[in-house]
């Protein structure tokens, strides 16, 4: 995902942003509204089986429940290929 930031009028491509996912989610869910209209916050760090989800929530107009994976470094990011989960956000 291509990211920018305004400055001086304009806007400037972030080629990375580097965060560690302890630091990111729990903002990332406060603010889950913002980032998703119709998106409710259920759980954080929901276990199921022998997966680990990092942000459960639903989208009350889709009617649907929306799973958030936060990946970062090679390792992460092939098992986020082999699983089909598109990368949001970035973390280390």
């Amino acid at each position: 995902m291509r990211l920018f930031a305004t400055g001086k009028g304009r806007l400037e491509e972030i080629e990375e942003i580097h965060h560690k996912e302890s630091d990111i989610r729990p903002t990332f869910d406060r603010n889950l509204s913002k980032f998703f209209r119709n998106v409710e916050l259920i759980k954080t760090e929901c276990r199921i089986q022998d997966m680990r989800i990092d942000t459960l929530a639903f989208d009350k107009k889709a009617k649907a429940f929306v799973i958030i994976e936060y990946k970062g470094g090679s390792e992460q990011r092939r098992s986020r290929t082999r699983h089909g989960l598109p990368r949001a956000v970035r973390t280390t």
